[in-house]
C-alpha cells in the first residue's frame, strides 16, 4: 500500500513525490499477479526492484559484521508473497503455479542468499537464523483447482481464519553452534516468544511491563530441558477478533464460525454449536468438533480464556 518509499531502520530514503495509478486487477476478481493499488510513490521506487534491493542491503549489512566484535541484529520482512506478484526474470515459470508461486520460489532463493552472506563473512557457526511468518497462506480453491497445490497442507482455513490454517506456520531456526542438526520439535510456541527468547540469548533482563507474554523457547531450540513445555496455552484471534485458546492438544473456538474473510452473515450460524473444540493430536484438520463430547474441557477452556482476557485487558 502506498506510500511506496523504502524505510532503512527509523529514516525515511526518499520521499514520496510522485504518483502512481492502479495497476492490474486485485486477486480474487480474476488478476493479482502485479496488481498494486494507486498512490504516492517515491521518485526512483520500482515494484518489481523492491525484493531484490531490501535483499542486497540485507547481505551487505551482513558481511559488514567481519571484523566487528559486537553481536548484531538483522530484521528482514519480506514483502513477498504478498501482491504485487513480481518475480524477477530468473525465477518466472519456475514453479508451475502461476507468479504467486513463481515468487515464493524467488523466496526460497533469498533465505539462501542470507545464509550464504554469512558464509562470506565467516559467520556461520555462530549467528542464528529464523525464518518464519506472521500468518499462514491466503489460497483460494481456484489457486487449488488450476495448479493442485495446498499452501496450507491439510490445516483448515487460510490467513485470517482462526484455524489452523490461519496461524500455523512455518518456524525454521538454524543456529550451528547451538541448535543440533535435523531437528524438529512438536512443541507449542509463538512469535510473540521471540521478545523473552531474544533476551535470553543476550543475557538481558526484560522489564517487568515488556513481553509480559513472551516465553524463552532458548531450551527448545537446543534442545537442552527439551521435556519441559515453554508453554501450555497461547491465545489467537481471527481477523473479526474471534478468539481461539490452546491448552497442551485441545483447541477450543469462542464461536460457530472461522471469524475470517469468508465467514458470511452470523444468521447462518444461529443453529449451530456456539463454541468449537478439536484435539489437534488426533484431528489436526479441525474436522470434527467435539464440545459435547468433553464439556468439562469447554468450560475449563472458557474459563481459562475468560480470565486471560480480564488480565490483559
Amino acid at each position: 500500500m502506498d506510500p511506496y518509499v523504502y524505510f532503512e531502520n527509523d529514516k525515511l530514503v526518499q520521499p514520496a513525490t510522485l504518483k502512481t495509478g492502479k495497476h492490474g486487477l486485485p486477486r480474487g476478481v480474476g488478476g493479482g499477479e502485479e496488481f498494486w493499488r494507486g498512490g504516492k510513490i517515491a521518485k526512483d521506487f520500482k515494484h518489481i526492484e523492491v525484493l531484490p534491493n531490501i535483499v542486497k542491503r540485507a547481505e551487505d549489512y551482513i558481511v559488514e559484521q567481519k571484523n566487528s566484535k559486537k553481536p548484531f541484529f538483522l530484521y528482514l520482512p519480506l514483502p513477498a508473497p504478498h501482491q504485487p506478484w513480481l518475480p524477477t526474470a530468473e525465477f518466472k515459470g519456475k514453479s508451475q503455479a502461476g507468479a504467486y508461486g513463481d515468487f515464493m520460489v524467488q523466496v526460497d532463493s533469498v533465505v539462501g542468499q542470507i545464509v550464504r552472506a554469512t558464509e562470506k563473512a565467516g559467520l556461520t557457526k555462530n549467528t542464528l537464523i529464523i525464518f518464519t511468518s506472521d500468518n499462514a497462506s491466503h489460497w483460494y480453491q481456484r489457486d487449488i483447482d488450476e495448479h493442485g497445490h495446498r499452501a496450507n497442507l491439510n490445516y483448515r482455513g487460510h490467513k485470517g481464519d482462526i484455524y489452523e490454517g490461519g496461524h500455523r506456520v512455518p518456524f525454521i531456526a538454524k543456529w550451528p553452534n547451538k541448535i543440533p542438526s535435523n531437528q524438529v520439535s512438536d512443541e507449542l510456541i509463538s512469535l510473540t516468544d521471540l521478545m523473552a527468547t531474544a533476551a535470553a540469548i543476550t543475557n538481558t533482563t526484560l522489564p517487568a511491563n515488556a513481553g509480559e507474554d513472551s516465553v524463552n523457547i532458548l531450551p527448545v531450540l537446543t534442545q537442552q530441558n527439551a521435556n519441559i513445555p515453554p508453554r501450555q496455552t497461547t491465545i489467537t484471534h481471527s481477523v473479526d477478533g474471534t478468539f481461539s485458546i490452546r491448552l497442551g492438544a485441545w483447541k477450543l473456538i469462542d464461536a460457530p464460525h472461522s471469524g475470517g474473510f469468508n465467514k458470511g452473515k452470523l444468521s447462518q450460524y444461529t443453529d449451530m454449536p456456539q463454541v468449537q473444540l478439536y484435539n489437534l493430536d488426533s484431528d489436526p484438520s479441525e474436522s470434527n468438533n467435539v464440545y459435547d463430547k468433553y464439556p468439562a474441557k469447554v468450560t475449563e477452556m472458557l474459563t481459562l480464556l475468560a480470565k486471560i482476557k480480564q488480565q490483559s485487558s
